[in-house]
């Protein structure tokens, strides 16, 4: 049922309890009306970005970006879900760089239902099926088969731990993660507390792109620990995390080791590499909010020269690797200047090359169920033209708005 018709259910229901108030003698029984065996929602969102480079920039000028999302939620009984998602997306112009790939998300998956519908060289349309997948909610466990959302990790910019097609540091729309082919299951082991095990085929390979790992969270009073192991890709690894309250602020960390893989190797690879994410989230005022990181990323460089090796490298192109220095540091200020009004100033900051990345955005509550946003990114660094000569520094000065509407 839609948002409408819901809205129309319950007024009309309170008009009929007012009508009818005192009226009914008071050994009148109501029988309750029973739930329906099968309940569906229909619902989905439609978004349009436009991108505009600002004198001077290298890249595109102009770029546009539109994204119509169709979802649908189905129930049987108390046991069964269907979750589908379908995806209609187009770009203009069709290969976009700059603030284009900072809108959009990526996963490497087994099933390939995508299709180009339309492609030149002005723009491009394609199709997707985003989520499609079946969860079974029994009395000690959940199982869930099919394309999903998987998270893992704890922190904002860069969570270590979430080997499932994480978002990039930089991305600005994350209100969906790309789906994930997949089997979960969840185990309740106390308050607050499960073991959850995936399957999952992230690539067209069954052998080399498979991976199964498992993931502990545990409730200890006013913090929540974590352990991790499993096998990516044939890479074997182990992770934990910790967030837990101190004196008012949230504090996050976590820490993966991974020992490569012989295909990982052959690439050129590191043998063996660790990453570490801490954060720190704080409410300043009521309206103010404070959130900070800092990674090490063994994988990644301290050489400049070195970071256009890394695009091409499996881990990179999968999305599993989404910064290159080998030190980093995130910082976003939120502002809740209205009730209809947020603002974010956010900056990213590549130690190992002391490039920057500034990115002032902004949502303007139009509707219930829709959105105004808006923002901008530049980056601050060594730049070329010819050879990327740091992380943050070549990225197109750009500012950009959307629109976001709910149905």
């Amino acid at each position: 049922m839609t948002r409408g018709g819901r809205v129309a259910l319950a007024l009309a229901t309170a008009l009929l309890a007012v009508a009818g108030y005192g009226q009914a003698p008071e050994d009148d029984v109501v029988e309750p009306t029973a739930e329906p065996l099968l309940r569906a929602e229909l619902g989905g969102d439609v978004r349009y970005f436009q991108f505009v480079g600002l004198e001077g920039s290298v890249g595109e000028e102009h770029a546009e970006r539109g994204a119509l999302r169709l979802k649908l939620d189905a129930e049987l009984g108390e046991r069964w879900r269907f979750e589908g998602h379908g995806l209609l997306q187009g770009a203009s112009p069709p290969a976009l760089g700059g603030g284009f790939s900072l809108s959009q998300g990526r996963a490497t998956r087994y099933f390939d239902v995508d299709a180009e519908l339309d492609a030149n060289d002005d723009r491009t349309i394609v199709s997707d099926i985003d989520r499609f997948n079946v969860r079974f909610d029994g009395r000690h466990l959940r199982l869930t088969l099919g394309r999903q959302a998987i998270t893992w990790g704890v922190n904002y910019f860069w969570p270590v731990l979430d080997l499932f097609a994480p978002f990039s540091p930089e991305r600005i729309d994350r209100d969906y993660k790309p789906g994930v082919d997949a089997l979960r299951l969840t185990v309740p082991v106390g308050q607050f507390s499960e073991i959850e095990v995936i399957g999952a085929l992230q690539g067209r390979e069954t052998r080399e792109d498979r991976s199964l790992a498992a993931l502990g969270r545990f409730h200890l009073g006013n913090a929540d620990v974590g352990f991790m192991i499993g096998d990516f890709h044939r890479d074997r690894v182990l992770g934990a995390f910790l967030t837990g309250d101190v004196r008012g602020s949230l504090l996050r960390a976590e820490v993966s080791f991974t020992s490569t893989s012989d295909r990982a190797r052959e690439e050129g690879d590191p043998d063996d590499f660790v990453r570490a994410t801490l954060g720190l989230d704080r409410l300043l005022t009521q309206s103010l909010s404070f959130v900070f990181e800092t990674t090490y990323n063994g994988y990644g460089t301290n050489e400049p020269a070195d970071i256009l090796g890394l695009f091409g490298r499996e881990r990179v192109r999968r999305g599993e690797i989404t910064s290159f220095g080998r030190i980093a540091s995130g910082v976003a200020v939120s502002w809740q200047t209205h009730p209809l009004l947020g603002l974010t100033g956010a900056a990213l900051v590549s130690w190992s090359d002391g490039s920057v990345l500034l990115q002032p955005s902004g949502v303007w509550s139009l509707t219930n169920n829709g959105d105004l946003l808006f923002g901008g990114f530049l980056g601050l660094g060594d730049s070329s033209e010819t050879e990327i000569a740091s992380e943050y520094g070549a990225t197109q000065a750009t500012v950009w708005a959307a629109l976001r509407w709910a149905f």
